[in-house]
């Protein structure tokens, strides 16, 4: 019984902290150049750097991407006027079990965009002032 009992916790605690995945899907639509203004016009855009030892950061930095691009980020300013790159490459990320039923978290997505030769993403829901291209040819 005791077996059983700890084979079953055991169980429950790797199925609620299981591992969420971050997909690359590349060629989602035909790339696009626009500038930061044009993305971003109500405030100020930043960067916030994939520091920090977590899954994703990690996955970004493995993949050559310094970090994201958000309004609500406290790091270094971008220029307003930046030519801003998308590359048609997408970022899927599944939160965990536990992520997702106990921290609420969604499934996002995250654009992978370039100004001048570095990378970034932004998220989904960041983008204020273009119509993000469908992204059915990804499903």
């Amino acid at each position: 019984m005791r077996l059983f009992l700890r084979a079953t916790t055991l169980t429950c605690a790797l199925i609620a902290t299981g591992c969420g995945d971050i997909k690359i899907q590349h060629s989602c639509f035909a790339p696009v150049q626009s500038n930061v203004n044009d993305v971003f016009p109500d405030g100020t855009v930043r960067f916030t750097p994939a520091w920090g030892s977590n899954k994703e950061n990690n996955f970004l930095l493995n993949n050559r991407i310094e970090g994201y691009l958000s309004i609500y980020a406290g790091y270094e300013p971008i220029k307003r006027n930046s030519q801003l790159y998308f590359t048609g490459t997408i970022f899927r990320v599944s939160p965990s079990v536990a992520e997702r039923y106990l921290g609420g978290s969604q499934p996002r997505v995250l654009y992978k965009v370039r100004i001048r030769t570095v990378y970034y993403v932004i998220p989904e829901h960041e983008i204020q002032a273009i119509v993000t291209p469908p992204l059915e040819s990804c499903e």
